[in-house]
């Protein structure tokens, strides 16, 4: 099993997991479309038949990772979450999802490329601040997408 292949699969239990609640949500539905208990039946065996899906990948995940790389994966998630439209379609292109992504790795993605650039080292440290106002970069991390509060 390949981390491409589970989040296909993720992605489709997604998607029918909207459109369960899309049917069983009266919040969703005005009551001429209220769904038939055959409908409501049908709908609830393909959650289950998804419940068990997602157990099969997990438990599958157990057998082939450590909890350090499982925890490091989790913590990966979440970070590249936060990272800018450009910096995360980098990432995707570097993965070859056969196995999980390492921290180091990570990491290097995840750092500003304006930290890695001389002409910014060389600036005072009110010049670098200025640049980062100017460029709309976060003040904290000096990232895209998304400002620190001050």
């Amino acid at each position: 099993m390949t981390i491409e292949s589970l989040k296909t699969q993720r992605a489709n239990i997604r998607r029918n997991i909207s459109r369960i609640r899309s049917v069983v949500d009266p919040n969703q539905r005005d009551e001429k479309s209220a769904p038939s208990q055959a409908e409501l039946k049908c709908r609830l065996e393909i959650l289950e038949a998804y419940f068990k899906q997602a157990i099969s990948v997990q438990t599958q995940i157990e057998k082939e990772c450590s909890e350090a790389q499982i925890a490091q994966a989790m913590l990966i998630a979440v970070v590249m979450g936060k990272v800018d439209p450009e910096t995360k379609r980098e990432w995707n292109k570097s993965l070859d999802y056969s196995t999980l992504p390492t921290w180091k790795l990570c990491m290097q993605y995840r750092t500003s490329s304006v930290i890695r650039c001389n002409q910014f080292k060389d600036m005072t440290v009110t010049e670098r601040y200025e640049a980062a106002k100017r460029l709309s970069l976060c003040l904290n991390c000096l990232g895209k997408g998304h400002l620190a509060a001050v």
